[in-house]
């Protein structure tokens, strides 16, 4: 839905560098209401691609960690061409979030298709059926 209807929308004028940083994974204390746990929980890592504009203004954009070194060097390799007019990268923030959210969504999708597919292909045939059996002379 989000490539669709964008929940954010972050300009920059003029882009001068783009960089990167990255908040390492930890493992740290469970609390619940209120109180600190003896349960150990991992914080998985955080990665930002940060692009600067004129006049010190910037943007970050979280990217996951694992992509995040590839993303700052097609984004660089970008701004450094001159032959290159536009570029379009997708990057996902969370991937474990991305792969679960989307092969539950896509499978919705296959029900969706499959279900109206096979009612419509029901329609088909149960009126080329009746139209059989009117044209024969026979009424069901």
């Amino acid at each position: 839905m989000f490539f669709v209807i964008p929940f954010k929308v972050q300009e920059v004028d003029d882009v001068k560098e783009i960089g990167h940083r990255e908040r390492a994974g930890r493992t740290e204390r469970k609390r619940e209401f209120g109180r600190t746990t003896d349960k150990i929980v991992h914080v998985d890592g955080e990665g930002f691609l940060q692009i600067h504009g004129q006049d010190d203004t910037s943007i970050e954009v979280s990217v996951s960690p694992a992509s995040l070194q590839s993303v700052a060097d097609k984004s660089n390799r970008f701004l450094n061409s001159s032959q290159e007019v536009s570029l379009t990268i997708f990057a996902i923030a969370n991937w474990k979030f991305g792969a679960i959210m989307g092969g539950v969504l896509t499978s919705f999708t296959a029900l969706y298709v499959v279900g109206y597919s096979l009612g419509f292909f029901k329609l088909i045939i149960t009126g080329a059926t009746k139209k059989l059996n009117r044209d024969s002379g026979r009424v069901p």
